[in-house]
């Protein structure tokens, strides 16, 4: 089967200081294509490309084996076991972008070895990984991570949805002895928990993580600090839709429109709000606390193209002298995926 996506930006904003850059613009967010299918009654497998900003990177690639009862093992490039946020498509997001304390801390796409199983209310999943497609190319030892993650859900029907996660990742980051190419950073402890509650059209979901690491010694600045971060969002379809669970993967998915525009109808309206919270400033780390408020509409056309609005106000105070940043900004996205 081929699949593909396709997500198109245009993006306005106003900044408080100069030193805070942002730039407007029109730009292909992502465009993607692949193709997945199964190969045996047990197993599958998954290869996607991104083709955005005139460049070619791998995402998905990687073979899954069904063979034990509710149970999926995973092998090669995919994403680890870690964040409610980051596991969700950006096919079925509620925002533009991901709060900014998942984009920060969260592990990006890596080869490795994964496994969960599941029962009719929980799930847990764990996974080694090593480097991403693309990062082999090193003087010494591969970065290694270990995450695992769990979650219930309590309550889980047509009307109403309540699901309680917590995760944890641990990342080995400079494991190279050449003392002219060593990472600035050594070790990464991340601690996460998860909500979300469902009542017919009415979601609420949030995170907390704890980004714990430890910068390396070798590079002059060998000291440990704590990063918390969380994020808030409400979201609320006008026109009656709930976002769909999966418990196969815990997470939420895709959204059934009720009244396609294809057949005359309205299409599914959805308004969301976000609050969003990180905080870098931390020992001799002061890279900032930041806030973040967003605002968003959402009109599905159909199941599968969707028009998007977000205002977003952020807000930076960094330690010591350094002036405080913030910019307004409004972004439209179109997202289509087939």
């Amino acid at each position: 089967q081929v699949f593909g996506r396709l997500q198109v930006d245009a993006k306005w904003y106003d900044e408080a200081q100069d030193t805070d850059n942002q730039s407007d613009g029109i730009d292909i967010a992502r465009a993607r294509l692949g193709i997945k299918g199964k190969i045996s009654e047990n197993f599958s497998y998954k290869f996607e490309n991104d083709f955005s900003e005139n460049a070619s990177e791998i995402k998905d690639a990687y073979i899954a084996y069904t063979g034990f009862k509710n149970s999926t093992i995973t092998f090669g490039q995919t994403k680890p076991t870690f964040s409610l946020e980051i596991l969700e498509s950006s096919n079925h997001m509620a925002f533009i972008e991901r709060a900014k304390v998942s984009d920060d801390a969260v592990l990006s796409r890596k080869v490795g070895l994964k496994a969960d199983k599941r029962g009719k209310k929980w799930r847990v999943a764990a996974g080694i990984f090593g480097e991403s497609v693309g990062e082999e190319a090193r003087s010494d030892d591969s970065k290694y991570s270990f995450t695992a993650r769990a979650s219930i859900a309590p309550i889980n029907n047509d009307e109403s949805l309540l699901h309680i996660g917590a995760a944890t990742s641990f990342t080995s980051r400079d494991r190279n002895t050449d003392a002219t190419t060593h990472d600035t950073l050594d070790k990464e402890r991340l601690i996460g928990g998860e909500l979300i509650a469902r009542h017919k059209a009415f979601t609420l979901q949030a995170e907390y993580i704890m980004n714990d690491t430890k910068y390396d010694g070798d590079t002059g600045a060998g000291n440990d600090v704590s990063f918390p971060g969380y994020y808030v969002q409400a979201s609320v379809f006008l026109t009656g839709e709930q976002r769909k669970y999966s418990m196969k993967n815990a997470k939420l998915g895709k959204v059934k429109v009720k009244r396609s525009t294809d057949n005359g109808g309205i299409g599914a309206i959805e308004l969301a709000a976000r609050v969003s919270y990180l905080d870098r400033n931390d020992n001799v780390i002061t890279e900032g606390e930041t806030n973040n408020y967003t605002l968003g509409v959402n009109w599905y056309l159909n199941d599968r193209v969707r028009l998007m609005l977000n205002y977003l106000k952020s807000e930076t105070e960094y330690a010591g002298t350094q002036n405080s940043e913030g910019h307004d900004a409004v972004s439209l996205r179109t997202r289509i995926y087939f």
